[in-house]
């Protein structure tokens, strides 16, 4: 079978698809797309919703990656323009896991897919394992934008949990779209969390304009200075660098609970 090319229209996509060993075939990229080091040599075809139907047409992809609804209205373009497109939904860590597997699958690299899957979850089960030892469990409060304040999908809870953490806004984990997830300040006030993580869909994370918000001054996270930006591909792009973000965010709670837990 001829090798594949192929178009990802984002980072998690694209990050597979090297690991998979098949870098050579990527042959469009997301502007997002920032890992490995190699696929910034590839060509840029789309952001993250909006995709250069022209770009696209030179790179001659024989099958484009994409994610989410909000990639939707792009999907739709790419089929109407004749493209064959893969979309892929997954909001939890069980359904990453799948992803992976399907798209080893799909571009015949079943076993590779598989190796993939299960070094992560040893280092899921590894973290989890730590996790269980700490003194005491912190509340955690992640924020995925600040205009307005949107806390943690589904998955982003789940890494928290594993870590060590609460995460605060649990209850909110399985809305699937951002709006679905928005919280008024005086929530998180209320809530009380005693750390908070943020990434701000690829702007800097700003702690002072945090300790400005009305009311804020008495959060024992925002108090203590227990604020903490995280990369955004390590949170918020569910592929395989979750687990990067999930150690991160575990040694971040392992902090906290030491100093907290004697």
């Amino acid at each position: 079978m001829t090798a594949p090319r192929i178009a990802c229209l984002t980072s998690e996509t694209a990050e597979l698809c090297f690991a998979l060993g098949l870098g050579d075939q990527v042959v469009g990229r997301s502007a997002f797309c920032t890992r490995p080091d190699a696929v910034k040599r590839v060509p840029v075809v789309s952001g993250f919703t909006e995709v250069r139907l022209d770009r696209l047409a030179e790179v001659a992809p024989d099958i484009v990656l994409a994610f989410s609804d909000m990639q939707a209205d792009a999907c739709r373009q790419l089929v109407a323009a004749g493209h064959t497109v893969l979309a892929l939904n997954q909001r939890t860590l069980a359904e990453t896991l799948q992803a992976i597997r399907w798209v080893g699958g799909l571009l015949d690299r079943r076993d590779a897919a598989e190796s993939l899957v299960g070094a992560m979850q040893r280092r899921i089960d590894e973290v989890r394992s730590r996790a269980e030892e700490l003194p005491v469990v912190p509340r955690v409060y992640f924020e995925e934008w600040d205009a307005p304040l949107i806390a943690g999908i589904g998955w982003v809870s789940e890494l928290i949990t594993l870590a060590g953490g609460v995460d605060v806004f649990s209850h909110l984990a399985d809305r699937r779209s951002a709006p679905e997830r928005v919280v008024e300040s005086a929530d998180v006030v209320a809530a009380a969390p005693d750390i908070m993580l943020a990434s701000w869909c690829g702007k800097p994370f700003r702690p002072e304009q945090v300790r400005a918000r009305p009311g804020w001054e008495a959060i024992p996270a925002v108090r203590d200075g227990a604020m903490y930006p995280l990369p955004g591909e390590e949170v918020l792009a569910p592929g395989l660098s979750l687990v990067d973000g999930l150690e991160r965010i575990h040694r971040i709670v392992a902090e906290w609970a030491a100093k907290r837990g004697t």
